[in-house]
């Protein structure tokens, strides 16, 4: 097994470079911790390595902040074996269930389970094509035994779901229930942000904000309001210094994808995400608040790459390897 972004159109060294969240982050961490070197096309013109023994700064940048200080052409990565049967177990639940969802929901996300890696989100009814009415999906790929599954799923089973799907699934499928997420056509765009901790509250809370901007404009139904998770204890092993990435306190993160088929319902999708998450990042410190870095070139460079330590070693990094700022300005 490798790690490989969680949608099947995103490239391994794009989703490798700005940390690398995967299926596999509970039991092996990030993509950036499996990385062992990387071929770099420099500001100059040079192909040099990367490594824990060559170019050791320009290494440290790359896992995290890859994309601003060169072309990367080529990574050698650690592989896994695959040592357990793959599980996908998902659970449909209606509006009605909202509250006995989220504190099932924070249940499963706070023991911590290191084989499980998972998502929940409001969403269109996934067999109902053309219904503009909710529902509350919760799919959790398990690498383990059924048994060992079902001990992780109880509290959402006692919720008793609609609907479940529960199936084994090759490695090389665990893409195909995002392909949703890849049809050609139409207003796209991400939003996100990072919880040290989930509550009830923000799954709750989501369902009112998807409904209402669905209620206004029926074309931006597409849009999703996600919350993924994964135990953080792997990547917490190597810590903060041993890259640029700087959210391994991180084990949740909302993501929100606005989606419409006009601009118009596209611009309020956008609008109505920014919100949910000013929403959520209102209750936390300002050291708290993140946005995963592969999600955005824009945001706050400090909730992007969090603590003055590390940005200024990104600054120092930058002057050297990219003074003119060739792969854009950004810590110059």
């Amino acid at each position: 097994m490798i790690h490989t972004a969680n949608v099947a159109n995103v490239g391994h060294i794009g989703f490798l470079l700005g940390g690398g969240s995967s299926v596999l982050l509970g039991m092996h961490g990030l993509a950036i911790d499996a990385l062992i070197s990387a071929r770099v096309v420099t500001a100059t013109g040079r192909v040099v390595t990367a490594s824990a023994i060559e170019n050791v700064d320009l290494f440290w940048a790359l896992k995290g902040a890859g994309q601003y200080f060169g072309i990367v052409s080529e990574v050698t990565v650690k592989i896994f074996p695959k040592s357990a049967e793959i599980i996908s177990w998902a659970c449909i639940f209606g509006p009605h269930q909202i509250k006995e969802v989220s504190k099932a929901l924070k249940e499963v996300i706070d023991a911590g389970d290191q084989k499980s890696f998972g998502a929940a989100m409001i969403t269109l009814p996934p067999t109902l094509p053309g219904s503009t009415k909710p529902v509350i999906v919760v799919s959790i790929t398990h690498f383990c035994s059924e048994a060992e599954a079902e001990k992780v799923m109880k509290p959402l089973l006692d919720v008793h779901p609609v609907a479940q799907m529960k199936r084994p699934i090759e490695f090389s499928n665990l893409t195909d229930s995002a392909d949703k997420i890849d049809k050609k056509g139409g207003f796209k765009s991400n939003v996100s942000c990072g919880l040290k901790t989930f509550e009830p509250e923000n799954l709750e809370n989501a369902l009112p904000s998807w409904t209402g901007l669905v209620d206004e404009h029926s074309d931006a139904a597409s849009t999703f309001f996600m919350f993924i998770w994964a135990s953080k204890e792997e990547m917490k092993k190597l810590g903060d210094e041993s890259s640029a990435y700087s959210h391994r306190d991180i084990g949740s993160w909302c993501f929100l994808w606005p989606s419409a088929t006009d601009e118009e319902s596209f611009k309020a999708a956008v609008q109505v995400s920014e919100d949910f998450v000013a929403s959520i990042q209102a209750g936390q410190e300002e050291s708290e608040k993140a946005v995963f870095p592969n999600h955005s070139r824009v945001k706050s460079v400090e909730q992007r790459y969090r603590g003055e330590k590390t940005r200024r070693k990104l600054r120092e990094v930058k002057r050297i390897w990219d003074p003119e700022g060739r792969f854009t300005s950004q810590f110059l």
